[in-house]
Parts: structure tokens; sequence; C-alpha cells
């Protein structure tokens, strides 16, 4: 795994996720659950790093192009 997809784990576990990197058929699954409140929110795609921005987007962390 890359610096800028764990820094990006790390970042949605600072938000109060708990995150959770699966595979499932040969594509990277990842999970967040919210501590507070057990919401699950579960993104799958190609490519782990893509992945992983994805969900960061879907739980509320603004990422910027550049």
């Amino acid at each position: 795994m890359d610096t800028a997809t764990k820094a990006l784990i790390e970042l949605v576990g600072d938000n109060g996720y708990r995150v959770e990197i699966g595979c499932t058929d040969g594509q990277p699954v990842v999970v967040a659950v919210d501590e507070r409140t057990g919401e699950r929110f579960v993104v799958r795609g190609d490519d782990l790093y893509e992945t992983v921005c994805e969900l960061a987007v879907q739980v509320g962390i603004a990422l910027e192009d550049g």
C-alpha cells in the first residue's frame, strides 16, 4: 500500500471512522464505520487508492485536485 493511500485511510480514521480493507473478486473493498452511529459506508473499485478517495468523499472529507 502506498503512502498516499495510507494517509487517506488515517484521515478517515481520524474523523471518527473505523476503516476495514478487503478484497472481493479481485477488487478492493473499503468499509468505514462511524464509531458514534454505526453507519457503514462501503466502496468497491478497481484501484485501492481511487476506492479510498471515494470513501473519503462519501464520509464528508473534501478532497482537492492538484
